[in-house]
């Protein structure tokens, strides 16, 4: 009994510890939880907000152009190219411009031979097949890439109907009815080698001279579209690159097609523990048809160098509280140890004596 009560204070200052050390730790631990958490939240807007503003600012750039596209009916090669490379060269994002007329079949023939002759090589309008470009099968209309800048690159693209194709000739359709810039869906692009989603902003161009307040009459006053061409992965790497990485990986979807998200563009972890994550915590914006969604990875199963001090910090009680209650810890086993070496002798296991830090 006296026993007993001898090492009560002891047991109960070990209890005291270990106790506080744990609710200390867990609290620590929620509360890193939630700084990463929110340091995720502000650089997943600030990110979202980032990529919205740039792509707003290249998808601009179309009006710029559309000017005098607009009150130059006979625009030539060579102006519209000298147009539009000075906007290139300020948005490197941009894969390019072309403008492409509506062209009646009755003179597929003339713009074909016009085409060639300023371009010094064959030019025939081509639609793609699943053997690649082929000449464009005969119809009432085209809506074909006449000029395109830069030439160099976009080549193949130069002649291609976009009402040959589904997407390309929906969006058209859509854009010389409302009169209103619009997106494609996600697009393969005809010059594009790399695996990689591509965006046309269409832009309707209408005859100076026509009435275009009903959508009969803007169909019937249709004279072309211009048309931007983005590429979305490019975009987002150049309006991030001067951000500090993510503590997470960043996802862009298509929403175009309603419950269809088509993957845009896809930056990883800056990190390998962020690979099996263990909790997540989303943000997404949605923004001219594009769907900004961030992903965090927290709770990593190999812990940061912070989070393992914390561990081993608070285990040992880091307070001031937790750091004399320890002290006392140490000093009352250390004096009952040498009490026990006294009264009685040592088990043979050398275990005990480690257990109780005598060695």
């Amino acid at each position: 009994m006296h026993q007993a009560k001898r090492y009560a204070p002891i047991f109960l200052t070990f209890i005291i510890g270990v106790a506080l050390s744990i609710t200390l730790y867990k609290a620590t631990n929620n509360w890193e939880l939630q700084n990463q958490q929110v340091r995720f939240s502000n650089h997943a807007t600030l990110y979202s907000n980032t990529i919205k503003s740039v792509i707003h600012d290249h998808i601009g750039t179309i009006n710029l152009i559309s000017d005098c596209v607009r009150s130059n009916p006979g625009l030539s090669r060579s102006r519209f190219s000298t147009l539009v490379r000075n906007t290139l060269e300020r948005y490197p994002g941009i894969q390019g411009f072309s403008w492409n007329p509506v062209i009646d079949h009755s003179e597929r023939d003339y713009y074909e031979m016009l085409a060639s002759r300023e371009l010094s090589r064959d030019f025939i309008f081509t639609e793609r097949s699943s053997d690649g470009l082929i000449p464009a099968s005969e119809r009432d209309e085209y809506v074909i890439v006449y000029y395109i800048e830069p030439y160099q690159g976009n080549e193949a693209a130069l002649g291609y109907d976009i009402a040959s194709e589904t997407i390309r000739k929906q969006s058209t359709k859509r854009a010389f009815l409302s009169g209103k810039l619009t997106a494609t869906a996600t697009i393969k692009l005809v010059q594009e080698s790399e695996q990689q989603a591509g965006v046309l902003i269409l832009l309707p161009i209408y005859h100076l001279d026509q009435p275009i307040e009903t959508v009969e009459q803007r169909h019937a006053a249709r004279r072309g579209v211009l048309v931007e061409v983005l590429r979305i992965g490019h975009i987002v790497d150049l309006a991030l690159a001067p951000l500090t990485a993510i503590d997470g990986q960043l996802y862009l979807y298509d929403i175009t097609n309603g419950d269809e998200h088509n993957l845009l563009h896809f930056i990883p972890a800056t990190s390998a523990a962020n690979s099996q994550p263990r909790d997540y915590q989303t943000l997404t914006q949605n923004f001219r048809g594009v769907a900004i969604f961030a992903e965090a990875c927290f709770g990593h199963p190999s812990p940061s160098k912070r989070q393992i001090l914390n561990a081993t910090v608070y285990a040992y009680g880091a307070p001031t509280v937790l750091r004399s209650l320890r002290n006392h810890l140490f000093a009352a086993l250390h004096s009952s140890s040498l009490t026990l070496r006294r009264h009685k002798p040592l088990p043979s296991s050398p275990s005990f004596a480690h257990a109780l830090n005598y060695e």
